[in-house]
């Protein structure tokens, strides 16, 4: 007696969720498609402001990506400078460590 195997499969995605069912003969290859569907989240905003609910995920990722982008470009460029010896090859150094800033009071 042959049996057919069944295989479930799921998709979960950020706004909707998708499924199938697959049915397998007993040598592991797919013979038939038993059932498929997917579901959509309506609501994908939030109750007071009408933006996307990942926006706010997608703007501090940027916002993130950003700032590595220039802290890598900074290293490169000390480094190249560094080979060159146009600066201090020490990494701490502050050209203007000896620059004391003074606090002015205001007056009115």
């Amino acid at each position: 007696m042959k049996t057919d195997k069944l295989v479930f499969g799921c998709d979960f995605g950020t706004n909707s969720i998708g499924w199938a069912e697959l049915h397998e003969d007993a040598d592991g290859v797919p013979s038939a498609i038993g059932d498929i569907g997917s579901g959509i989240f309506i609501k994908v905003v939030e109750d007071k402001v009408p933006t996307p609910m990942t926006l706010k995920r997608s703007l501090v990722r940027l916002a993130r990506r950003i700032v590595q982008r220039r802290a890598r470009c900074r290293s490169k460029l000390q480094n190249y400078l560094i080979s060159l010896r146009l600066t201090p090859s020490s990494r701490n150094y502050c050209p203007h460590s000896h620059v004391v800033k003074i606090k002015s009071a205001r007056t009115f």
